[in-house]
């Protein structure tokens, strides 16, 4: 049997009326067959207890499936965040192999939760190229006040097991909406929070991918001098935020420094031509008044870093060519394309990025009819120069093809 991948999306305000809309435009050319897998998200809007028993309703109860809470949802032909958005990925496939794995508490120890993930990973004896989906809970309420969980410790356990030249790994770190409200997860029949929740696919499954990035350098090198934590205290032994003022003038106001300010890590070689693929950013949250610091989405920026800060720049014309691009490589390689995954960063959805055009928009034009599943995420993760590494600002197409 051919392997088919059916896309489903739905704005419904009731959760299990949205759950078997979505799960009936996905199956409906499946001519019959059974789903081997299915990958459903939703926003925090809706009730994940009975947005399941919709999906189940139709797609059967014991098919196996995962799937989270995001800021919003995107396919070929519809594309919504902060609303009632619900979407879902079917596939049906005697070929490709599907294995969901799950690890709980990720709060409680991010480097550990990776330990555990990459144990089961290597207990397994996987068939063909394997590559891990992999998507965990970023927002930690349990204490009664908002924490983030984090990627950068939870890759790194990862990368010290794992070698993502030999087995990909990409995925996204979830949030509910830009509230930071408590998300969930979804799990074959069970639903949690604070887990990290994967999907490895063997045998017949390839996969090619191409980190969009929205980002160029804006200033030259600088070192961090002092951090606790995820703050920057302060950068060239000078205040942070007397730092960035003085860099940047009165452009920005000190609010204005959340999910816009942007500060890169190039992985490459230093002076080098600008590559896009040698950075990695990460994202200024918030700041504290203070202490003059600012305050990052991830802690590995740590004392003696070299940084960049970056200037917010999505090239559309430079996504159209990227997706091409990997179209037709896939091609040449003599392979067929089933489906795709784009993860894109909830900060470039146009209202929030103050754009007249989506990102997600030049995917849905140029993509052809390759089946499209995605979601607006709080972290992306993706691999850079053999490493799993966490993102921010961008957006990551994965092409899974036989």
């Amino acid at each position: 049997m051919e392997t088919k991948a059916g896309v489903g999306y739905s704005e419904l305000f009731d959760s299990y009326d949205a759950g078997k809309e979505c799960a009936l435009e996905a199956i409906k050319k499946f001519n019959g067959n059974s789903v081997s897998m299915a990958v459903i998200f939703t926003t925090v809007r809706h009730d994940a207890e009975q947005f399941q028993k919709g999906i189940k309703e139709i797609i059967g109860p014991d098919t196996p499936l995962i799937g989270g809470y995001s800021v919003g949802i995107i396919t070929n032909t519809h594309l919504g965040y902060d609303g009632y958005q619900a979407g879902i990925l079917c596939i049906c496939s005697d070929s490709m192999h599907f294995d969901a794995i799950i690890e709980h508490n990720i709060c409680l120890d991010e480097y550990e939760c990776g330990k555990k993930i990459a144990a089961q990973l290597n207990s397994k004896p996987y068939i063909g190229n394997p590559f891990l989906f992999l998507c965990y809970d970023a927002v930690d309420r349990s204490s009664g006040r908002l924490k983030m969980n984090m990627a950068t410790p939870l890759c790194k356990a990862l990368n010290e097991e794992i070698d993502c030249n030999v087995f990909p790994i990409f995925g996204a770190g979830l949030t509910g909406d830009m509230m930071f409200r408590p998300t969930k997860q979804w799990f074959n029949n069970a639903i949690f929070q604070n887990s990290a929740i994967g999907l490895v696919f063997s045998g017949s499954a390839k996969i090619d991918s191409v980190i969009m990035h929205g980002c160029e350098p804006a200033s030259d090198y600088h070192t961090v001098t002092k951090t606790k934590g995820t703050l920057i205290l302060e950068i060239d032994n000078i205040p942070a935020l007397d730092f960035i003022q003085n860099l940047v003038g009165d452009s920005l106001s000190f609010e204005d420094y959340g999910f816009f300010l942007t500060i890169s890590m190039n992985r490459g070689e230093k002076y080098s031509k600008f590559n896009p693929k040698d950075f990695s950013n990460r994202m200024c949250v918030n700041v504290n008044k203070e202490s003059k610091a600012i305050i990052m989405v991830e802690p590995d920026i740590t004392e003696g870093t070299e940084i960049i800060f970056m200037r917010r720049s999505v090239d559309f014309d430079y996504m159209k060519k990227a997706t091409t691009e990997l179209i037709q490589k896939i091609k040449d390689e003599g392979k067929t394309p089933r489906f795709a995954f784009y993860i894109d960063c909830a900060g470039r959805a146009a209202h929030y990025y103050g754009s007249d055009i989506e990102d997600a928009s030049i995917l849905q034009k140029n993509l052809n009819n390759i089946p499209l599943f995605g979601f607006y995420s709080g972290v992306e993760i993706a691999r850079l120069n053999g490493k799993a590494e966490p993102l921010d600002w961008t957006g990551v197409l994965h092409i899974i093809s036989e």
